[in-house]
């Protein structure tokens, strides 16, 4: 048979006429050279380009394209006819021109399609080290499908198959920064046999790696067998797509090449509408529309979510900083003043009578030197002088006489006749020293009412929830800085490309910083705690005042914690953070992989600082005027027993839970480490939600809470708490789900059987 198709094309060939022959389904591959058209082999092959066209038509079939390689100095025509062609031929055009001196000659070339079935199953790859032209050499291909046919997929051996060959770029590809490079060629190869274990096995090992756009440096288990002959492959381009799994890509069509490979085959349907190869066009109704309720909705939504967002941190601030409403000097002042002027005028008016009868019965004599002077005062306090004569010789002796009567003279005096018409300066308050030596200003700190941290958490609520809900529900229309400052480790935002976002990115491992920060502060809080419990001793006063600082002021810190529940709560505290510090430093195994945003590093800082400030701000002791009471079992009731055994609950729970996440990267019988990859947890509250400890971490402070009932600042840490843990449980839940194919439908996110 082949030496019938052989002969024939020779006698078409000397005709003028080509001939040949593709199947359905299956890559077609022609090369146009010189001596097609009779040109001598001794020509220089650069000098030539072809045309080629589907005959009586200006182009070429919608399944075929047509390449010049300047490598090899000539043109190929590649592509897979579709299933409509069956049992037909077509015949193309082709024009070659002598650049040199632009002669012109052309020869036609019919293809007859033959019947085959399109293989089901399909290999999908992405080969970086190669350009589009080194699969036209049947020596390549052969040593690909060796490696399938011999290896991975040894029940393809009688029909695998070349169905599909592409250049990355023209698959929406970028080309590579420096010339000398490869471009990069799409492959798909196809069969009949069913997928081997082997083929299954090593798409599960590269499916984490989907989410990625490209990861030429990901080394698998086969890797070796590819680089052996000579191919070097992107994990993340590499998927089987068969009949017992969702199919990608099965059509293949060379107009959508500037589609991505995961274009929606539908959407291709309803834009790319050919019958036998040729283009038919769209009626109007059929045009797809676009719909700018979403777009509009997105434009108000997000800037109304922010706005709400600074309205809400802005009114905590006006709401926890107000003037009171009752002022003592402002009152004084107000009730006296009538009493001042009432004062006043009945003086003047004693004064008056005084004048006139002073005027009447006065009497000036001239024998004596002295004259007593007139006193007008309603009371005895002024002293009285006497007028002397300057000719007196005693007169320097008595300092008395020449003493100003004006009314400034009366300010100096011990009791003055009208103290009202003058009142004394307010008294300074400078800086006062305390029992260490350090200047602070008390009138400062007595009139500072902001209470720091409960806007601190209050303002952390309403962002977690605010954008939280958002990440969830419209997460693709967040900005890109948004979502990768939002999302960290294993579900971090994979997306675009943020510069800024990337420079504010640390390493995940930096989490064990947070508690040995709050292992310290901690303790230090128990033993303030405990100590003036055993002393029955306030704390000192840098701590009263630091807490007046940050607590709204001391007029507005009241006791509503006792010490008996301060020092469970505090010691419940420390628990977990000397728990947590071990873990994280010494049993914990980061990816050196994973990162987290900056703002989140320090909101960590922040949480444990204020947590534990939250247990002495309204504390017995620690607030001014209050002593610690002694410590006794039966104070503690009945609710804070029960609070007591849901923390140790969660709290060894956690510990269980985190343990499983360690022994999944490590050998169970070595105990080194082999791998930082997350896997599947399994065992424990994991077979019913993706988040225990999560979980668990939520009902410890739900637990604390349940110790001090009276503390405000304490429930807007469990609401604070609360929203992160869950948001940051539901992106974790998605994330298993979109990166484990079997994971189990029945677990929940966090809350077993609820969320």
């Amino acid at each position: 048979m082949n030496t019938f198709w052989l002969l024939l094309m020779y006698i078409l060939v000397v005709r003028g006429e080509l001939l040949d022959q593709a199947a359905v389904g299956e890559l077609y591959t022609f090369k146009i050279e010189p001596n097609i058209f009779d040109w001598s082999h001794q020509v220089i092959n650069e000098q030539f380009r072809y045309t080629p066209s589907l005959k009586s038509y200006p182009d070429l079939p919608s399944w075929m394209r047509y390449m010049y390689s300047n490598e090899y100095h000539a043109g190929f025509l590649y592509g897979t006819p579709p299933e409509q062609l069956l049992g037909k031929s077509i015949t193309l055009d082709i024009v070659a021109l002598n650049k040199k001196n632009y002669e012109t000659r052309n020869t036609e070339l019919t293809i007859k399609v033959a019947r085959k079935i399109h293989a089901p199953n399909i290999i999908q790859m992405k080969i970086d080290n190669l350009n589009w032209v080194h699969l036209m050499d049947p020596g390549r291909i052969e040593n690909l499908r060796n490696i399938y046919r011999k290896d991975l997929w040894p029940e393809s051996e009688s029909d695998l198959s070349l169905v599909f060959m592409e250049s990355a770029v023209n698959m929406g590809g970028r080309l590579p920064l420096r010339p000398q490079q490869h471009e990069g060629v799409v492959v798909h190869l196809g069969s009949f046999a069913k997928f081997s274990e082997r083929l299954k096995d090593l798409q599960e090992e590269v499916r984490p790696l989907y989410k990625l756009p490209s990861c030429t440096y990901k080394r698998t288990s086969v890797q070796k067998l590819f680089e052996n002959s000579g191919f070097k492959l992107d994990w993340c381009a590499f998927r089987i797509v068969g009949t017992d799994m969702s199919p990608e890509v099965l059509h293949h069509n060379h107009d959508g090449n500037k589609l991505s490979v995961g274009t929606n085959s539908l959407e291709m349907s309803t834009l790319k509408r050919r019958e036998g190869g040729r283009w038919q066009g769209m009626h109007r109704d059929e045009m797809p529309s676009r719909n700018y309720i979403d777009e509009f909705a997105f434009a108000f939504a997000i800037p109304t979510v922010i706005f709400g967002i600074l309205c809400g941190i802005l009114t905590a601030s006006l709401c926890f900083k107000h003037e009171k409403l009752t002022d003592i000097s402002s009152e004084l002042f107000f009730n006296n003043i009538f009493h001042i002027c009432d004062e006043e005028c009945t003086s003047n008016k004693q004064n008056s009578e005084n004048d006139r009868e002073s005027y009447k019965g006065s009497s000036y004599p001239t024998t004596s030197s002295t004259v007593q002077m007139v006193q007008y005062s309603d009371t005895n306090s002024q002293p009285v002088t006497t007028l002397k004569s300057l000719k007196d010789p005693n007169c320097l002796l008595d300092n008395t006489s020449l003493r100003s009567q004006s009314p400034n003279s009366l300010y100096h005096l011990e009791n003055p006749a009208n103290a009202y018409l003058r009142p004394k300066p307010p008294p300074y308050k400078g800086g006062s020293v305390t029992r260490s030596g350090i200047t602070y200003n008390m009138e400062y700190i007595e009139n500072y009412n902001i209470h720091l941290i409960n806007t601190l958490f209050l303002s952390f609520s309403v962002v977690i929830i605010a954008l939280g809900s958002l990440m969830i529900m419209v997460e693709s229309a967040l900005p890109t800085f948004i979502r990768k400052t939002f999302r960290y480790g294993k579900h971090k935002c994979n997306g675009d490309e943020h510069s800024l976002a990337n420079k504010l990115e640390v390493p995940k491992s930096w989490f064990a910083h947070f508690y040995i920060f709050a292992f310290g502060w901690s303790i230090c809080a128990f033993y303030l705690v405990l100590k003036g419990m055993i002393m029955h001793s306030t704390a000192p006063d840098l701590v009263v005042i630091f807490l007046d600082f940050i607590g709204g002021g001391k007029n507005d810190r009241k006791v509503l914690i006792k010490s008996n529940e301060a020092l469970i709560a505090t010691l419940l505290m420390t628990l977990q953070c000397v728990r947590r510090f071990y873990e994280t430093n010494f049993v914990q195994i980061f990816s050196r992989k994973n990162k987290m945003n900056l703002f989140q590093y320090i909101v960590g800082y922040l949480h444990y600082f204020g947590s534990i400030l939250a247990l002495l701000i309204n504390t017995e002791g620690f607030v001014k005027d209050s002593t610690p009471s002694t410590f006794s079992f039966t104070k503690i009731t009945l609710v804070q027993y029960i609070c007591l055994a849901l923390f140790h609950f969660s709290w060894s729970q956690q510990w269980k839970t985190n343990m499983i996440f360690v022994n999944l990267r490590k050998d169970s019988k070595t105990g080194k480490i082999h791998s930082e990859q997350h896997l599947l947890p399994r065992g424990g509250l994991f077979e019913m939600v993706s988040s225990p400890h999560m979980f668990f971490e939520i009902q410890m402070y739900v637990a604390i809470m349940g110790i001090l009932p009276q503390s405000l600042t304490w429930k807007l840490i469990v609401i604070w708490v609360t929203g992160n843990q869950i948001v940051n449980a539901l992106l974790t839940h998605k994330w298993y789900k979109e990166n484990f194919k079997n994971y189990p439908k029945n677990r929940k996110a966090i809350i077993p059987f609820l969320l």
